[in-house]
């Protein structure tokens, strides 16, 4: 089970995204607004629109990924030079961190294990 505890209600977040997204202030401003850092708030445009709603929604548990998508993602980025968080946007990975471990991971030839 996740320890991720956020300080911001899923209305606060869902506000600040569309806030943003609608042009009504910029990702800095709403970053600084919130006392987050302005990637928590790129993050949090990524989970909606990979998700809607729910996407901003607090998990209780780690999401889980089969390594047909890992290898997807990895090749992707590989290939397309598109970044990191295009790439987590591209197929609704979690964060950027979880990407770059997964890169790690295929560049050195161990794989991804099923």
């Amino acid at each position: 089970m996740s320890k991720r505890i956020t300080k911001h209600t899923l209305d606060e977040r869902l506000e600040a995204v569309l806030n943003v997204m609608e042009g009504n202030c910029s990702i800095k401003k709403m970053a600084k607004q919130l006392g987050v850092a302005p990637e928590t708030v790129k993050r949090w445009i990524a989970k909606y629109k990979g998700g809607g709603v729910a996407g901003l929604t607090e998990s209780k548990t780690w999401k889980r990924y089969s390594p047909q998508l890992k290898t997807k993602a990895v090749e992707y980025y590989l290939k397309e030079a598109m970044g990191v968080q295009k790439t987590c946007e591209k197929f609704n990975i979690s964060s950027s961190s979880v990407l770059r471990k997964w890169i790690k991971l295929y560049t050195s030839g161990k794989g991804f294990k099923p």
